[in-house]
């Protein structure tokens, strides 16, 4: 059982690094005071604020910095292995004790041109007395809450044209929970084939 689920993860790694594209995610703290950003597989490199962050393959890094009503900017380059394309996409970081009120925005620019993919962006904080209502029509995946989600973003390529993925990223409890669960799983079979011989 547990050759067949480490050949079941190793399969899934393969996978998931046979589509070439790169990784973020960005969280703020309940606060507002800070957001944190990590990235994976820009080959390029990956700049906050002017400064290098990430450079490589399955090379994640994540940095916390503060958050200011001018913005944190960042950018970077990934390989795209031929997608062409681009595209914008604004996400909204609400407040936790209100979901309707904007308290940050990150605004995200892509563009790919057949070998090298560029993303550029900025994170405004808003700022007490700054905020303001969630416009309507804005889809689920677009709004996360200040403090409890991070937007997950995939840059990648789907039949020769750029695609952007943001989904919340699981917390850190969920990971611990799910191992906890495989380690149920692994005592139950050992246990079972003492009894067994």
């Amino acid at each position: 059982m547990l050759k067949q689920l480490t050949a079941i993860a190793l399969g899934a790694i393969a996978i998931t690094h046979t589509a070439h594209g790169a990784a973020l995610s960005f969280s703020e703290s309940a606060d507002g005071s800070s957001i944190t950003i990590g990235v994976n597989d820009f080959e390029n490199g990956f700049s906050v604020n002017g400064t290098e962050i990430q450079r490589g393959l399955n090379n994640w890094r994540s940095t916390t910095v503060a958050t200011s009503a001018t913005g944190v900017s960042f950018s970077g380059r990934w390989i795209d292995l031929g997608a062409s394309g681009s595209g914008s996409r604004d996400i909204y970081f609400v407040a936790t004790n209100n979901p309707g009120i904007v308290t940050d925005v990150l605004s995200l620019n892509w563009s790919t041109d057949g070998s090298w993919g560029t993303l550029s962006g900025s994170i405004k904080s808003l700022g007490f007395g700054s905020y303001f209502s969630l416009p309507s029509g804005v889809p689920s995946g677009n709004v996360f809450v200040a403090g409890k989600d991070s937007a997950g973003i995939y840059l990648g390529y789907l039949g020769g044209s750029a695609s952007v993925a943001v989904a919340a990223v699981p917390e850190p409890g969920t990971y611990a929970l799910a191992i906890a669960g495989l380690a149920v799983v692994g005592l139950t079979a050992r246990r079972r084939r003492a009894a067994q011989a």
